[in-house]
Formats: C-alpha cells, structure tokens, sequence
C-alpha cells in the first residue's frame, strides 16, 4: 500500500505523494508541515489572569481595545451595558450596573468621586460594661440598644410578678426594661368605651420562642389584682382575649372555663345574640342587674339568662356563691314527660321544681332542650 511522502507518517497516500491531511495543508498554505501557534490561554495585558476571549486579551480588555484601541485605557462614563458587560475596574467581574462600573463600585463613586475608595466603618464593642458583642447603634450591641431605645435604661430588667411566667399562648410581651409594668400595660392599651374592655394592641403570638415572653393576661392579673396561684387559669368575663381589663378577669379552673364557653355559644345560638350582645350580658350579670331587667333589655327569655347566670356565675369571685354540696337527682323518663306536659299547660319553673324536688335551672333545661331533648 502506498503511504505518504512525510516522514514519520503512515497514513494512505491520497493525492501528490501526501494523504488528505497532508494533501489539504499543501492545497491550502503550499506547505504540508506547516505548524499553526496553539490557542491562546491567557490575557496579554500584565498581572491579568482573564481567560482569553480575542485578539490576545480577555473579555474586559478586548472591549476596551476594541472600543478605544487601548485595553489598558478606563472611562467611567459613556459605557452602556451591552457594549461593556463586565465592571472597568481590574479585577473585577462583576455586571456594570451604570457608568462602566458594577454596582459596588457604582455606589463608590457616586458617594466619594472614586470607585476604588474604601472606607469601612469599624465597629467597636458594646459601651455597657461586661457585653463583648460589637456595637450596633449609639455605643450599644442590639440588646442593650433595645433596651435604651425602650426605657432609656440599657441594664434594665423587670421584676416578674409571681404566677405571671405561668401560660405563654397569648398576647405575649417581651420584658427587658426597667420599668413599671402597670405603665408598660397602660401604655399599649386601647379602651372600648362601650364594654370598657382594655383591648391588648401590643405584640401578640401563639408561642414565645427563644425569648422569655410572658403571657399579658396573667401579667395584667398578677400587676392589678393579686398572685396567680399554680394551677388557675385567667379567664375572661367578656370573651375577649386580647382584653386585659382586670374587672374584667377571674381565676378560674379548665371546667370553668369550658362552661363560660358553652354559655356563649348557646346565647347566641338560642337567644339569638350577637357576639358583642353576650358580652355585654355576661359583664351585666356581674354588675348585678336583675334578670328580669336584661331580658328587657336584650329581648332574651329569663329563663335562658337565668340558666347562664347559674352556669357561668359560680365561677365569677365575690359575685355568686358556690353552690353546697347536695345530692344529685336523676329524673326518670316518665317524670320528664310529666313535667313538659306541665310545661306546655304553662305551669311555672318554680312550681313544677318543688314537686318534683329538682332546681329551677333543671326545669329551665327541660323547657330549653338542653336536656333530655331526646324525649
């Protein structure tokens, strides 16, 4: 087989004594061993490490080249974005923002008249003594700034009333400043001039995480009106929780306040109250006021208020008195009919309940379907 003329080739003889490799350098250059310079690596511009994009020089350098004849010349005006992608400062290969520059060098000369000047502030350490964190505003780290900002105190602290940590699910404060905490509550408190409430419009949250947070219906308690023992839960006459009135707040127990709940739901569901009107009942009943008058004024049957006044009221402190202790008494199904066949021929609560020897509130249950409606 006949091989090409070159020496050290082996390749098939294609046409002129060289093969097709050989044979296209000669048809193209008139030598078949021409050698080509290999690609380019790097930039020819001094100290740039760029890669090389044409002409010798990287990205940044063959656009200046190419725009003024010049790689090494800079012109912080005039360059858009599409001519000059990449920031004229060396060593930077960041996207220009405006003006050749990207933003960082940008914001530079805009502020100072040079974009390479640097002029970073140096924090030091908080003013206030034994902190070590730097400092964040006026001399102080971020906490103890909070809390000049706050109370003008940086070391100040609250004494927690006792039985205020107890209960963290609402309306959560953060207490880190030395001040009185009946005028911290004052302060962040709006009052609802129709039911008096003392509406909470500080911060508020499920649960407080990473700080101590306390709960400000217990606080509120604990401030005006006395400790909170362990156990007790702050519940509220008027339904509102981000009320923090403390007329408005007793201590009470889970079954307590599951019963003020019920109470609520059933005015509104049988004596066709609003929210706010049941509120309003609730705070009547601890004024005192006869039931006979808040029928008249909320068109409510007595019996209903008279039936929530005893299902809510035990819980109320100084208002109703606890109920002695006395045997229960189970009422057989006859005996029921008995008493809505009395009930219907219009026979009152009071007669029916000493014949029968059970309470007003059971009768008033009967006739409202809450018990026994399955009869």
């Amino acid at each position: 087989m006949k091989k090409c003329s070159i020496v050290g080739c082996d390749q098939k003889h294609y046409a002129k004594g060289y093969c097709s490799y050989h044979y296209e350098r000669f048809r193209k250059y008139g030598d078949p061993e021409i050698v080509f310079p290999g690609p380019r690596i790097g930039c020819l511009v001094e100290g740039c490490d760029g890669k090389h994009f044409g002409k010798g020089y990287c990205r940044k350098h063959y656009e200046r080249f190419k725009k003024y004849g010049d790689p090494l010349k800079i012109n912080y005006g005039g360059i858009s974005r599409k001519e000059n992608p990449i920031c004229s400062i060396e060593g930077c290969e960041n996207p220009v923002q405006a003006r050749g520059l990207c933003s960082k060098h940008y914001k530079r000369w805009e502020l100072y008249g040079d974009p390479l000047a640097n002029f970073s502030r140096v924090r030091g350490e908080c003013s206030v003594k034994g902190c070590s964190e730097p400092a964040h505003a006026h001399g102080y780290c971020n906490v103890h700034y909070d809390r000049w900002r706050r109370s003008g105190d940086p070391e100040g602290l609250v004494d927690m009333p006792k039985g205020a940590i107890e209960g963290t699910r609402y309306k959560a404060i953060s207490v880190k400043r030395k001040t009185d905490l009946a005028q911290i509550l004052l302060s962040r408190v709006q009052i609802d001039p129709e039911s008096h409430c003392w509406l909470w419009e500080g911060k508020s949250l499920e649960l407080g995480i990473g700080q101590k947070r306390f709960s400000v219906t217990r606080l509120s308690y604990a401030t005006f009106v006395g400790d909170v023992p362990k156990g007790k839960l702050v519940c509220h006459v008027c339904d509102r929780r981000n009320c923090i009135s403390p007329t408005h707040m007793y201590l009470g127990s889970y079954k307590s306040n599951r019963d003020d709940a019920e109470v609520s739901e059933h005015l509104q569901k049988e004596g066709g109250l609003s929210e706010n009107k049941v509120r309003l009942v609730k705070l009547s009943f601890l004024k005192g006021k006869l039931t006979k008058e808040i029928s008249k004024e909320f068109g409510v049957p007595e019996g209903l208020l008279e039936w929530a006044r005893r299902k809510v009221c035990w819980g109320y402190p100084g208002k109703v008195k606890e109920r002695p202790d006395r045997p229960v008494i189970k009422l057989a199904r006859q005996n029921v009919l008995k008493i809505k066949a009395l009930l219907n021929d219009g026979l009152s609560g009071s007669e029916i309940a000493r014949q029968f020897g059970v309470s007003r509130e059971m009768i008033s249950r009967i006739k409202l379907g809450i018990s026994w409606k399955h009869i």
